[in-house]
C-alpha cells in the first residue's frame, strides 16, 4: 500500500486514508479493498459518476504474509465481471513489511 500511495501521489493524485467507522466518508475516498467487507465501498466508489479506482488486493503471499481468499470470494467474482484492478501481494509488492520509517 505505501508503494501504491507513493506512486499516486507522484502522479498528481491527492491520497486520503480513512477508517470504515464513517461509511459514507469511506466509501467516497477510498476505492481500494481486500475482502467481500469492502465490496460494497468500491461498488459505490466505481458507480459514481466520473473517474473512479477500485483495486482489490489478493493475499496471495503465504512466505511474508498470508495466502487467503476464504472471506473474499464475492469480492473476487466482482472485480472479474467489472474489470476492476486485481493486485498480488505475491506478484506485485516488492515489499510487504517495510522497514519504519
Amino acid at each position: 500500500m505505501l508503494e501504491l500511495l507513493d506512486y499516486l501521489r507522484a502522479n498528481g493524485f491527492k491520497t486520503y486514508i480513512s477508517t470504515g467507522a464513517f461509511e459514507a466518508l469511506t466509501r467516497v475516498l477510498a476505492p481500494v479493498g481486500n475482502s467481500d467487507g469492502d465490496l460494497g465501498m468500491m461498488a459505490y466508489t466505481a458507480d459514481r459518476k466520473g473517474p473512479s479506482l477500485a483495486i482489490l488486493i489478493d493475499h496471495d503471499d503465504a512466505a511474508r504474509e498470508y495466502r487467503y481468499i476464504a472471506g473474499a470470494e464475492r469480492a473476487v467474482a466482482q472485480a472479474s465481471q467489472r474489470g476492476w484492478v486485481r493486485v498480488s501481494m505475491r506478484r506485485d509488492w516488492r515489499t510487504v513489511y517495510p522497514a519504519a520509517r
